[in-house]
């Protein structure tokens, strides 16, 4: 996709969000409905929120990405600058001789309120660490 719009392959763009981008947000909603139907056969109701959020969040990002394509290629938007990014390394082990800081996604601290180890208590003198 950044290769087609750097090159200004609007054919390339138009057949991305046409066949690419659609097709993957309908395999994604058969997906959620199959992931949710096992899910409920094997588990309790609980826990399938943090998987709402996350899928969730998936999809929204995808759609965005088809709206924002849309208005490039009907003229509404001049460019994507998103695209002109270069992508950012999970680690910094790509950048070891650049100052640039790139932090870890904390989705699941976002997302997942009830994790343990993001408190600890001392019991004996009733404090947080």
């Amino acid at each position: 996709m950044r290769a087609a719009y750097k090159s200004n392959d609007r054919y390339a763009l138009k057949k991305i969000v046409e066949i690419e981008i659609s097709s993957v947000l309908q395999y994604l909603d058969e997906f959620v409905h199959d992931f949710r139907t096992r899910w409920l056969f094997e588990n309790k109701p609980q826990g399938f929120e943090v998987l709402d959020l996350r899928i969730g969040g998936v999809i929204a990002r995808i759609e965005n990405l088809k709206i924002r394509l849309e208005s490039y290629l009907n003229g509404d938007l001049a460019d994507l600058p998103e695209l002109l990014q270069g992508p950012l390394y999970y680690d910094n082990c790509q950048l070891q001789d650049k100052d640039i800081n790139v932090d870890c996604s904390q989705l699941h601290r976002i997302s997942t309120p009830s994790i343990i180890s993001i408190v600890i208590v001392d019991c004996e003198n009733k404090s947080k660490k």
